[in-house]
């Protein structure tokens, strides 16, 4: 599986910054029983954030929200390929973002 391009990480991390900007306020975090996260018919999303995974479970569930057609494999290869395609800054970004909506 290859990575993305960095203009289709810059993108979708863009993409990313946007979700949490605009719909924050459908972000939630909570222990989850079975489930990394969850993102329901309304858009919200639920991410478990003691598993260690919340990079990685955010922009799945947020592929989730945006493409709520594809499959959860993939999903799920979205998700891995986004995560090799990050770098230790953009991850740094990412959870500093994710920390100014808690």
């Amino acid at each position: 599986m290859s990575k993305f391009s960095k203009s289709e990480t810059y993108n979708y991390t863009r993409r990313l910054y946007r979700l949490l900007k605009n719909h924050g306020d459908q972000i939630t975090f909570r222990k989850l029983r079975g489930a990394y996260g969850v993102c329901d018919e309304d858009g919200d999303i639920v991410i478990d954030i003691s598993r260690g995974q919340t990079v990685a479970t955010l922009f799945h569930e947020a592929a989730h929200f945006w493409n709520q057609d594809w499959e959860e494999e993939d999903v799920e290869r979205f998700e891995k390929r986004i995560m090799q395609s990050l770098t230790t800054r953009q991850i740094r970004n990412v959870l500093k973002s994710l920390g100014n909506i808690l």
